[in-house]
């Protein structure tokens, strides 16, 4: 157990777990939670934020608002760039909306793309690809895991709740979460300008409260407070409080890319979920037709080997993969984050259609009559 964990309380670890558990709670919800009273809720809660042990991001629902795919690059380099170097080289292409997610260290890099298209995404894939290579250490073409989704789960996204859980308090079983996945399925959205300018202000300020952000956008208190309920009724995003992992003690962090065996059946991949966990609770998954992707943490490099020993033994039995896995081990010591659950752009950006007006008859309203 390292020295950050030890720092920790009991009761500063039940306020951390509540946060990441139940996101967006006030502190007499979260009180009630971990049984702790509101105001050393509320005194553990400052002390965490201005201590850093946290972000609160709202993720929106994409895949309703005109995005069709998330895609995943795992780049890996023949030689050590200097990191600062690298990252500053591509930082012009990183700039882009879709890029929401980020690590890189000197010798390998994951991005995480939401786009509107493949081709877009594409794109910006083919201009990262250039930048690195005008340095010369790009091992290999970046590859794209792409999981459109219509045809994919991502079940599990940046959900660290399972984790704590599981490090904290081990022989407990593991609690189910029931508030909005960030890309669960639902019919397309319709947003007026208003909607859109305040879930934009709602996702690049999620720590503001309503008068602060009234004073941010050109929107007032009372139409950010009803904008907000009626976005969170439809489940137009979701929050995630994101802990930081390293001041906890964790050193390292697995992202994992498998392709299924042809022959896999129905049965056995539906297991796969499953056989996911058998690595200990991942913090992000998702599921194509024939490939998957997810991430782990470990506290340690010794318990990541033991946990993926035992990964393959069980996939290895059951023959879920056509090959053997690739993985990248990321130190969260040595890594840089350039991009770190940035999704304001991208909401900023979208092309979301707006509601049909009707008539007192049910009938579209035509634009002289609205």
């Amino acid at each position: 157990m390292t020295a950050a964990r030890k720092a920790l309380l009991e009761t500063e670890r039940r306020v951390l777990y509540g946060l990441v558990r139940y996101p967006g709670s006030t502190d007499k919800q979260l009180s009630a939670q971990v049984r702790l009273k509101v105001p050393t809720v509320t005194s553990i809660r400052l002390k965490l934020a201005r201590g850093g042990y946290f972000k609160t991001v709202r993720v929106p629902a994409f895949n309703r608002l005109g995005c069709e795919l998330l895609s995943a690059s795992l780049l890996t380099f023949s030689a050590h760039p200097p990191l600062e170097q690298k990252v500053r080289l591509v930082s012009s292409v990183l700039r882009r909306p879709e890029f929401v997610f980020g690590i890189s260290e000197a010798n390998q890099d994951l991005f995480l793309q939401i786009g509107a298209d493949l081709t877009t995404v594409r794109r910006n894939t083919e201009d990262l690809e250039g930048a690195l290579k005008s340095i010369g250490y790009l091992e290999a073409p970046i590859s794209m895991i792409q999981f459109p989704f219509s045809l994919s789960s991502v079940p599990i996204y940046f959900d660290y709740a399972n984790l704590l859980q599981h490090t904290f308090w081990p022989d407990q079983p593991l609690d189910v979460r029931t508030d909005p996945l960030p890309f669960e399925p639902g019919p397309p959205a319709a947003l007026s300008d208003k909607d859109q300018e305040v879930l934009g202000g709602l996702v690049r300020y999620p720590a503001c409260h309503d008068l602060e952000l009234s004073t941010r956008i050109p929107a007032s208190r009372m139409t950010i407070g009803r904008t907000k309920k009626r976005l969170a009724r439809e489940r137009l995003f979701a929050l995630r409080t994101i802990p930081n992992l390293e001041y906890l003690g964790f050193e390292v962090l697995l992202v994992t890319h498998g392709w299924f065996n042809h022959t896999l059946s129905e049965g056995l991949k539906s297991y796969v979920p499953e056989l996911v966990r058998t690595i200990g609770p991942p913090i992000f998954a998702a599921y194509g037709k024939n490939e998957l992707l997810f991430i782990n943490a470990f506290e340690d490099f010794a318990r990541y080997k033991a946990a993926y020993a035992h990964f393959t033994e069980a996939y290895t039995i059951n023959e879920i993969f056509a090959r053997p896995p690739d993985r990248a081990i990321f130190s969260l010591r040595d890594l840089v984050t350039p991009k770190n659950h940035e999704y304001g752009d991208l909401t900023e950006a979208l092309s979301v259609p707006t509601p049909v007006r009707t008539d007192a008859r049910g009938k579209p309203r035509s634009s002289a009559q609205a």
